[in-house]
């Protein structure tokens, strides 16, 4: 009677076991469909978009990108101008340079 219930829970362990391995399997090709289907969407829009310019059409999110990196542009290029700004300001005064480390500038060792 032991023998038997021990064989039972062997065979207990086991199934688990393969139905966490089928599981975790399972999980992982989920997945892969996902990255798949993602893969193919992109794909889809980048055909529409390349239609629609085939057809004399700028499709609106392609407006909508080159506006968002015009505006980068511009902040990026501001912001450069700003820190210019700063430099020549602080080089005019050569006690603010020496507290950013600049030895020579204030000339001081």
């Amino acid at each position: 009677m032991k023998a038997k219930l021990e064989r039972s829970r062997q065979s207990a362990r086991e199934c688990r076991a393969r139905k966490k391995i089928r599981y975790q399997y399972l999980d992982e090709l989920v997945a892969d469909r996902e990255k798949a289907v993602l893969q193919l969407r992109k794909e889809l829009e980048y055909t529409q978009w390349a239609r629609s310019l085939d057809e004399g059409h700028i499709p609106e999110a392609a407006l909508k990108m080159v506006e968002e990196e015009k505006r980068k542009e511009r902040e990026r290029l501001a912001d450069r101008d700003t820190n210019r700004q700063s430099l020549i300001s602080l080089r005019g005064n050569p006690e603010k340079i020496g507290t950013f480390g600049d030895e020579e500038a204030t000339g001081m060792p």
